[in-house]
């Protein structure tokens, strides 16, 4: 097997479990094998080999950043930024290369601490999460060196059960909660002309909810495209409708500085969210600022950066705790931490559908829920919407 196949067939095999999932085909038995199949072949490729998967792995998982750019008219930047994110990850494997097989062991799950310009969704134990084996650490470990030593011992596939999980993360059927689906295009969401009719929306379906029977409903991100904090008049509006009903809804705050924020309206009263993680680019430029600058006037009609919290914030709906958290930042790690209950989550995935995006954001959540047991509480719009929860295998359960 030459060089080049051997390094797309590991960037290949560590990457078909996210395809699988968008096409609703995943299954534990074949997410198991082929994670450990790619495993493998990364730990003991050579460098070029090594380099060749890093560079196809960033084109599986991460295409998608540039279709943000159809909405600044820079299609024509879209392939040069596709192949950019492959270039900078086949140098990030590359170095990897050059360390012996069995320290890479302990590389690749600390693949998922690196942070390239604040953006870090490569994370390896994403490959796991709908497989029989546990994300921790130590099981990524034991994994890991099982598939070492396979190579100079055929026992050593034994090792890999040492880390097998009992539990799976499943899509929560019926909650008190409702969080809410919307498809509104990224093209023409932003229209001053469309406000009135997402005022609209809003109330209606805040009705429905209450009808059906929930105690809160969730909007998605910036569901509400206007400065909230300044219209007296829809605050007022939707403080009448709190009362014992919880609304959250994402819209923009402004004190000064632009923020991306949820509103909870709850008995009466407003608590405002800001986000704490801002999107790399996004909404928050990390380059030195004298190229922030110049990327933000040249490449983004000279916006300027959003503003961020300090702190999550936490609220309470029928005495639970429930943490807010605005898309990038529900895949965060500082947002687990302190081992919160549950996360109600608000997304726009409008920028980068159709894609992978919202399957590679879902499955990074579930990644947390495996792991701590947090439940999750996803509303978005142009994608998906769910509530995901971990549960115990059938034959391990109480």
């Amino acid at each position: 097997m030459n060089n080049f196949i051997y390094g797309l067939l590991g960037a290949i095999l560590v990457s078909i479990f996210l395809y699988l999932e968008h096409f609703a085909l995943t299954n534990y038995l074949f997410n198991s094998l082929f994670a450990l199949l790619g495993l493998y072949l990364l730990i003991h490729a050579n460098r070029f080999q090594l380099s060749i998967s890093g560079f196809f792995i960033a084109i599986f998982w991460f295409w998608w950043i540039a279709l943000s750019f159809r909405y600044y008219g820079l299609i024509t930047l879209i392939p040069f930024v596709i192949l950019g994110i492959a270039f900078v990850y086949a140098l990030l494997f590359l170095l990897i290369g050059f360390f012996h097989p069995l320290l890479r062991i302990f590389l690749f799950p600390f693949i998922s601490s690196i942070s390239i310009f604040g953006f870090d969704w490569l994370r390896f134990e994403a490959l796991l999460v709908d497989s029989f084996f546990g994300i921790n650490w130590w099981q990524m470990f034991i994994v890991m060196l099982g598939l070492y030593l396979l190579k100079y011992h055929k026992f050593a596939i034994i090792l890999p059960l040492f880390a097998l999980h009992f539990y799976y993360v499943d899509e929560k059927s019926s909650s008190t909660i409702l969080p809410l689906q919307t498809n509104i295009a990224q093209a023409t969401k932003w229209d001053p002309m469309m406000l009135e009719s997402y005022i609209q929306t809003l109330f209606n379906e805040i009705e429905n909810a209450k009808r059906e029977g929930y105690k809160a409903i969730i909007f998605p991100e910036t569901f509400l495209t206007t400065y909230l904090n300044q219209n007296s008049i829809l605050q007022n509006r939707l403080l009448e409708k709190s009362n014992q009903f919880t609304i959250i809804v994402g819209a923009l705050y402004y004190d000064g500085m632009p923020k991306n924020s949820t509103y909870i309206f709850q008995n009466g009263k407003i608590t405002v969210a800001h986000k704490v993680v801002l999107v790399p680019f996004g909404e928050s430029n990390p380059l030195p600022k004298f190229l922030s600058d110049w990327v933000n006037k040249v490449f983004f009609d000279g916006a300027t950066d959003y503003a961020n919290a300090d702190e999550f914030t936490t609220i309470l709906i029928d005495e639970a705790a429930y943490t807010t958290a605005i898309c990038y930042e529900a895949t965060d790690k500082k947002l687990y931490k302190n081992n919160p209950q549950n996360i109600i989550a608000l997304s726009n995935n409008g920028w980068f559908v159709p894609s992978i995006q919202p399957t590679l954001q879902k499955i990074l959540l579930k990644t947390f829920v495996k792991q701590y047991g947090v439940t999750i509480y996803h509303s978005t719009n142009a994608s998906q919407s769910y509530i995901l929860e971990r549960k115990k295998f059938g034959l391990f359960r109480n």
